[in-house]
């Protein structure tokens, strides 16, 4: 098989789409003859562009621009209906594939099919996937299917040339070896010339990219943020009724929003993680996790509010509980905490060892679903006792395990996931309250709270302290007896501060597995006592 020219196969693609609209001269189409033919690999990837063109055409309608900003340049439009180049894209594909089809089987008989090689290849790994958390081994080969990575970073290789890297919680879908379905998380994906046409869907857009690099990242909500570095994509959106008929262009340097409307985003080199991260030294290429042993944690009344300074002094730790990963990382990664409340608040109280304290360079303010990735201590709850325990309420696509799904619960504000971390750049205490089970609605808290954080005297580890007021809760204040249902997740860093590189979790049901997060009947409880 002849190598390709990078140069070659730019020209290749610019002369395919101009064939699809056409808009050639006579020049431009003897210069696409000359690159097509007796080259059996032109032959394939301009095959696969009219395939690819022609599909898109059929799937497109009318409607609103995806780019829908005021002082965004008009991008080029195709037309509604199907240009007649497509009509003959079928009739070459089958002409050229006579041609050169014999040269493929003599050349390559022992080719395997993709399925036995697989989708994609994991070439470098620091992480766990499923629910069973398992260790995830370079050299894995993925088939077609949903890969969900929950702990660490992983890069994919595709034999088109394709590389990407996931960071966690992420779960992707593999379809062929030229689509993939990102449901959530973060990605960035490199396309070399071999791999133009390569497709990436989301709740909200398809992408078609055109041979390069850009990241992209999905919410619970199905939120899309793009953002690309190098080259340019190519965005159909599935925010409107139907794809719109518009071919819509994103550029190196371009960054969009895309949920039920679009918007421009300032372009953060730092939004997503481009090159795999160095190995921890303590975690070699294992994560730290543990297995939950608490269902239910005792909140007392105190009398007096403590004093929120991040010292511990004032809380009587003999009633704290413990909780620490597996071994061998134990000693390096463990937690112990309280929790309290009065009349007005409720206050947290942590101390936990950690290798990499205090270092979160995340940016609730560009990215608020990933606040957590550069360390951080979130704690759910559902703020009622009527919401009842185990909590019936699920994001969608959860096995319900025979039980009704609740939709009043689903939607509930009550339910809050409590985000507490450092933020380094800013060298401030942060709080971020997501609402619903799906965290459909976030606020960046400004007011209504305290937090505090103390950094260890040998650097392996910080102290926390939080004060909320049950107005950020949209709770009113328990009585003793009360039953919350919560859980409890606790996330180390990489040393950069990006990367969330172990987790622990605790406050699960225990008779509920697998755990998972945005299923709140696997939590445990907060019991209120006087």
């Amino acid at each position: 098989m002849s190598k390709l020219n990078p140069h070659t196969s730019d020209e290749l693609v610019s002369l395919a789409r101009g064939y699809c609209d056409e808009r050639l001269d006579a020049a431009q189409v003897r210069r696409l003859e000359e690159l097509l033919r007796n080259n059996p690999e032109n032959q394939r990837r301009f095959i696969g562009y009219l395939d690819l063109h022609a599909r898109l055409c059929w799937e497109a309608r009318s409607g609103e621009p995806i780019l829908a900003e005021p002082n965004v340049p008009k991008p080029t439009t195709r037309r509604t209906g199907v240009p007649r180049a497509v009509w003959f894209s079928a009739a070459i594909a089958v002409s050229l594939l006579m041609g050169f089809a014999w040269w493929t089987f003599r050349i390559h008989p022992a080719t395997p099919p993709m399925h036995a090689i697989g989708l994609a290849t994991v070439v470098r790994a620091v992480g766990r996937w499923g629910d069973d958390l398992e260790t995830i081994r370079p050299g894995l080969k993925l088939e077609n299917g949903v890969f969900e990575l929950s702990q660490g970073v992983v890069e994919l290789a595709w034999p088109s040339g394709v590389r990407m890297i996931l960071e966690s919680p992420t779960r992707l879908e593999l379809v062929d070896h030229q689509k993939v379905i990102l449901h959530t998380g973060r990605v960035v994906t490199r396309v070399p010339a071999s791999g133009v046409g390569f497709v990436m869907e989301t709740e909200r857009v398809r992408l078609v990219d055109l041979g390069t690099e850009f990241g992209v990242s999905v919410g619970l909500s199905g939120a899309t943020d793009v953002q690309v570095y190098e080259g340019a994509v190519d965005v159909y959106s599935h925010a409107f009724q139907g794809n719109v008929s518009q071919d819509n262009r994103l550029s190196a340097g371009e960054a969009y929003s895309f949920d039920k409307t679009s918007r421009a985003l300032p372009f953060a080199p730092e939004r997503f993680l481009r090159t795999f991260p160095k190995t921890p030294r303590k975690t070699k290429t294992e994560l730290a996790y543990n297995r939950s042993e608490i269902e239910m944690i005792h909140v007392r009344r105190t009398a007096q509010p403590p004093v929120i300074d991040g010292n511990l002094e004032e809380w009587d730790l003999s009633e704290a509980f413990t909780a620490a990963c597996i071994e061998p990382y134990a000693a390096t990664y463990h937690a112990q905490g309280m929790i309290r409340y009065d009349d007005q608040r409720i206050y947290i109280a942590m101390h936990i060892a950690d290798p990499a304290p205090m270092a979160s360079m995340t940016d609730p303010e560009k990215e608020p679903a990933f606040f957590w990735t550069g360390g951080s201590v979130v704690l759910r709850v559902g703020a009622d006792n009527q919401l009842g325990w185990p909590l019936n309420a699920s994001k969608p696509g959860t096995p319900l395990r025979g039980r009704q799904r609740d939709p009043a619960k689903d939607a509930s504000r009550q339910i809050v996931h409590i985000g507490m971390w450092y933020s380094k750049p800013q060298e401030v205490s942060q709080l971020i309250l997501q609402y619903g089970i799906r965290c459909d609605e976030q606020v960046l808290a400004s007011e209504g709270w305290q937090g505090a954080f103390r950094r260890d005297a040998d650097g392996l580890g910080y102290t926390l302290e939080y004060a909320i007021d049950y107005e950020l809760l949209h709770a009113s204040p328990p009585q003793p007896g009360d039953v919350w249902a919560s859980t409890l997740a606790i996330h180390w860093s990489d040393q950069d501060g990006r990367t969330c590189m172990g987790r622990l979790l605790e406050i699960t049901h225990q008779s509920q597995t697998p755990f998972r997060t945005f299923d709140a009947a696997t939590w445990g409880k907060l019991v209120f006592d006087p």
